[in-house]
């Protein structure tokens, strides 16, 4: 049971706003609602809410029409918690929540609805504010306090309005994960309008992106926060990237970056893996350099930033495998047409040492070697001393060692000035 959403189309007088909404929010289910303004967000919890009636379709609140149930039947099934909360009278928090119970209460409160109040306050860590009163308090704190109203009312579904757009991000944080622990702890229905999709991405298992009042993408976050369906309705370029410790995507705007499109007049070929030239191929990018990337695994982080920024990847592996002969024979391919090649500080182990000979390739065919090394190489050295002595020996046949991707950046573009002079 839950929310049933089928093909409503909703909006304001005869003006649509929204059209062909089908979805189900399950109890248990964290659903957020993504989108650019005007996207239909707010109109679409409006109609959820049934503080706007469709103009098309319907919405089934456990099986049934919401349009066949009361005011009063809808708030014991249902809480929506605002954007904000503002009062003029001097409520303590207590009485505040208490206002949650509203629905239920007959004639006055009993025993069983300060009980109620109790733990919904307990639950939300502001059962010690009881006392105070609701203007003397934080904005997390009053945040809270809304959301133990809303508990109050023992509903099955919340709705929420942006509830985190007026708080810092210690009291997001705080907010939203008070709301997903009481998702699962009570099996509670939860939709929220967020324009936050770094947020959303982490404390919501399902989104739906909006985009012109129609669902344009509804899944998981990694099904949903994609490049090219970001690019499509917000108009931005991005790069989406997997968090190390929690795995969960994360969104990075690209708007200060240019893209590679290939027709930049100088190659600089870059060999890394495991995120460690994520920076120095953003660095490049916004230098204008026409780049290449390989050998590289398929879901690096660095393959992952290289196509976001339009960067050519050829020589790609499967995840977790060695580097290939046919990797290999592709990234010499990208060497030869290349005017410098640069290393990052990559860790170097036997899957991947192969890397390592194409950059010696590079100085046998007399392209300029440029190795970023912040550190002695021994540290991400994993062959038993075998790729230390090979960076050692390029380092004697001219390979230039930098500590500062910016000068390393820079010395490619003095190499650029250089080849264009000879050009002229």
């Amino acid at each position: 049971m839950g929310l049933s959403v089928n093909g409503v189309r909703a909006g304001y007088s005869e003006k649509a706003i929204l059209e062909h909404i089908t979805f189900d929010a399950n109890q248990g289910q964290m659903m957020a609602l993504l989108g650019p303004n005007g996207s239909g967000k707010t109109t679409l919890l409006k109609t959820l809410s049934k503080a706007l009636s469709p103009h098309a379709g319907s919405v089934l609140l456990d099986g049934a029409p919401l349009e066949s149930l009361g005011a009063r039947d809808v708030a014991k099934k249902m809480a929506v918690i605002p954007q904000s909360f503002e009062t003029s009278f001097a409520f303590t928090v207590e009485e505040i929540v208490m206002m949650g119970r509203s629905p239920h209460i007959e004639k006055r409160e009993t025993e069983e609805d300060f009980a109620i109040v109790r733990r919904a306050m307990e639950a939300t860590n502001v059962w010690h504010l009881r006392d105070t009163l609701i203007t003397n308090i934080s904005g997390g704190e009053r945040q809270r306090a809304i959301i133990a109203r809303a508990l109050a009312q023992e509903p099955k579904v919340l709705l929420l309005d942006e509830p985190t757009s007026n708080l810092d991000i210690t009291h997001q944080i705080e907010v939203l994960s008070t709301i997903h622990d009481l998702a699962r702890s009570r099996n509670l229905t939860v939709i929220a309008a967020f324009h936050d999709l770094n947020l959303a991405a982490k404390y919501f298992d399902t989104l739906i992106l909006l985009h012109g009042g129609t669902i344009r993408a509804m899944g998981t976050p990694r099904e949903v926060l994609r490049a090219d369906l970001i690019k499509e309705v917000y108009g931005v370029d991005v790069l989406v990237q997997r968090h190390p410790l929690s795995d969960t995507a994360f969104v990075v705007p690209l708007t200060d970056l240019r893209r590679c499109n290939g027709t930049a007049s100088y190659k600089v070929h870059v060999i890394g893996g495991g995120g460690s030239a994520t920076t120095l191929l953003h660095m490049l990018s916004r230098s204008d350099f026409n780049i290449s990337l390989g050998a590289i695994n398929l879901l690096d982080s660095d393959h992952e930033t290289a196509q976001a920024l339009g960067i050519t990847c050829m020589a790609v592996e499967s995840p977790f495998s060695p580097v290939s002969d046919e990797a290999y024979r592709e990234t010499l391919a990208l060497i030869d047409a290349a005017d410098a090649v640069v290393l990052s500080d990559f860790n170097i182990g036997s899957g991947n040492i192969a890397n390592l000979r194409a950059a010696q390739y590079a100085l046998d065919r007399g392209k300029p070697v440029l190795c970023y090394e912040p550190e002695e190489p021994a540290g991400r050295d994993f062959t038993g001393g075998e790729a230390s002595a090979m960076l050692e020996a390029m380092k004697t046949r001219g390979a230039r060692t930098f500590l500062s991707l910016s000068e390393l950046v820079h010395a490619c573009g003095l190499m650029r000035e250089e080849q264009k002079k000879k050009s002229d």
